[in-house]
């Protein structure tokens, strides 16, 4: 949970409405929030624009990136993702699946080179980072792990 003096940062691509529930979840003195608009034609990015929607953004940079980062990656491990593919999901229960095994192997398994500044720490998991994990797991462990439902 963010506060004062731990705040978290959105950074979105101009949708008007995230800013606007942003705002009624996050109070100002605990999270930030900019966006980046990019002028595009005819695919070239023409002129990116980024602007402070509210809190103190000062110090970080308004970029949206990471996101992009990702979802480019969940395009090119799901199939059913991208964009004119022949490739859909039957099932509902199996498209979840996929997302659930990338996810978690973004998460848990792929290594990230961790940074403090401009010096490059040691590569880590997200999960390592955050502090919910101490190693990074392997695909063994992750086909032998059992999840208890309640």
């Amino acid at each position: 949970m963010p506060f004062p003096d731990k705040r978290i940062f959105f950074f979105t691509d101009g949708n008007f409405q995230y800013g606007n529930i942003i705002k009624e979840i996050y109070s100002e003195s605990c999270a930030g929030s900019g966006k980046v608009i990019k002028a595009i034609k005819e695919n070239s990015v023409l002129n990116i624009k980024r602007e402070r929607v509210f809190g103190d953004v000062r110090g970080h940079k308004i970029s949206t990136s990471v996101v992009e980062g990702y979802n480019n990656k969940m395009r090119q491990r799901i199939a059913p993702l991208t964009r004119k593919t022949a490739a859909f999901s039957k099932s509902l229960k199996f498209h979840i699946a996929k997302i659930d095994i990338v996810t978690f192997s973004n998460n848990f398994i792929e290594k990230k080179m961790e940074r403090k500044g401009l010096i490059k720490m040691k590569e880590r998991s997200p999960t390592m980072i955050e502090g919910i994990e101490s190693h990074l797991w392997t695909w063994r462990e992750f086909i032998e792990f059992n999840i208890v439902r309640i």
